[in-house]
C-alpha cells in the first residue's frame, strides 16, 4: 500500500511540476465556424460545402499549432510539409450547428463545427503518411483548391461585369464545372483524412465516392489502390493502379510503386522489378519510408529473379535498422557471400 501510494504520489508532482506533459497528453477540441455567400450560378448543397471546408481549414490551422507544441514537449520529430496533413488526420469533425440568411439578393451560408484532437494517435498517423507518400498527395490538393478558389473568385468577378445576358449564361455555366471539382476535391480530401487516421472502411467509402464523382480523377484511384495494398487484396490493387496508366497522369511515379508492390507479394517478380524500377526513375524523391518499402520490394524481387549483386544493393538501401524485415533477408548466405 505504501509502494502504490508512493507511486501516486511522484505521478503527482511529475504531472505538476511538468504541466507541458499533462496539457499535450490531453484530447483536444476546436470550435471553428466558416460563412460563405452563393452567388449566382452556384448551387446550395455546395455552397454549404463551402463554408464547412473553411470552418476545416481553420480547424486544421489551429490543430496544426497544437502538432508543433506536442511534437516539441515530446519530442516528436515531424517534418514541416507533414504537420498539415498530420493535423488533418488527427481531427474528428461534427457539426454543431448551421444557418442560412438572406443578405440583399444573395443567400449566407454559416456552419460551425467541433474538431476534436487526439495526440494518442499521432505516431500510428505519422507512420501511415510516410509509408504511403500522402503528404505529398496533401499538399497536391491542397494547391489545387487554392487555384480553384483564386479561379472562382475570378468567375465572379467576371459575372459581376458581365451586361449582355449571353455572356452572363456562358459564365454561370462555368460554375458547374468549378463546382464538381470542389465537390472532388472535398470527398477526396476527406478519404485522405480517414486513411490517414486509420479509418479504413470510411476512407474506402469516400475515395469510391470521389470516383463516382470524377471518373477521371486518377488520385482517388491512387490512394484505393494503396488501401487494397493495405488490406492485401493485391488483385484489386492492381487494376486500380492500371486504370491510374491509363488515365496517364503527370506524375505516375506512386502508381507504377504500388503496382511493383503488389506484383512483388504476388511473386510476379518480373512485372515487379519493370514497374519499381520506373517507379524510382519517375521519382528519385518520395518519402523515405516509401522508398524504403520501393527499394525493400525491388530487392526482394531481384533476389528471387537471381539478380543477387543488385538485390543487396536495394536492399541495403531498404535496412533502417538490424530488426528490419529488409535487414533479415541480407542475412541470406547467397547474399553474404557476395563479394
Amino acid at each position: 500500500m505504501k509502494k502504490l501510494m508512493m507511486v501516486i504520489l511522484v505521478l503527482h508532482l511529475y504531472f505538476f511540476l511538468n504541466p507541458a506533459v499533462a496539457l499535450y497528453a490531453e484530447t483536444r477540441e476546436i470550435v471553428a465556424d466558416g460563412t460563405y455567400i452563393m452567388g449566382d450560378g452556384e448551387t446550395p448543397m455546395i455552397a454549404e460545402g463551402r463554408a464547412v471546408e473553411q470552418a476545416k481549414r481553420y480547424a486544421v490551422e489551429q490543430a496544426g499549432t497544437y502538432v508543433k507544441s506536442y511534437s516539441r514537449v515530446n519530442n516528436f520529430v515531424i517534418a514541416e510539409d507533414e504537420i498539415e496533413v498530420l493535423a488533418s488526420g488527427m481531427l474528428e469533425i461534427t457539426i454543431l450547428d448551421k444557418k442560412r440568411t438572406v443578405e440583399g439578393e444573395a443567400i449566407k451560408f454559416w456552419v460551425k463545427i467541433k474538431a476534436t484532437v487526439r495526440p494518442d494517435k499521432i505516431d500510428v498517423i505519422v507512420e501511415r503518411i510516410r509509408e504511403n507518400g500522402i503528404s505529398q498527395e496533401y499538399a497536391q490538393m491542397k494547391d489545387a483548391y487554392d487555384k480553384a478558389q483564386a479561379e472562382l473568385t475570378k468567375l465572379k468577378e467576371q459575372l459581376a461585369a458581365a451586361k449582355e445576358e449571353p455572356e452572363r449564361k456562358k459564365i454561370i455555366g462555368e460554375f458547374g464545372a468549378q463546382e464538381k471539382q470542389f465537390r472532388t476535391h472535398q470527398l477526396f480530401s476527406d478519404a485522405l483524412s480517414a486513411f490517414s487516421a486509420g479509418r479504413m472502411d470510411e476512407a474506402f467509402e469516400l475515395v469510391g465516392r470521389t470516383v463516382a464523382e470524377n471518373p477521371a480523377f486518377y488520385q482517388a484511384y491512387v490512394l484505393r489502390g494503396f488501401l487494397y495494398f493495405k488490406q492485401e487484396e493485391y488483385d484489386k490493387a492492381i487494376l486500380d493502379f492500371d486504370k491510374v496508366m491509363a488515365l496517364t497522369p503527370p506524375n505516375a511515379a506512386r502508381a507504377y510503386a504500388g503496382r511493383g508492390m503488389s506484383y512483388s507479394a504476388k511473386s510476379r517478380f518480373k512485372d515487379a522489378i519493370t514497374d519499381l524500377t520506373q517507379a524510382l526513375q519517375l521519382n528519385p524523391g518520395f518519402p523515405k519510408d516509401l522508398e524504403d518499402s520501393i527499394h525493400g520490394h525491388l530487392g526482394r524481387s531481384l533476389f528471387a529473379e537471381g539478380f543477387l549483386r543488385q538485390a543487396k544493393h536495394h536492399l541495403l538501401i531498404a535496412c533502417k535498422d538490424s530488426n528490419h524485415r529488409y535487414c533479415k533477408a541480407l542475412r541470406s548466405p547467397r547474399l553474404q557471400n557476395l563479394q
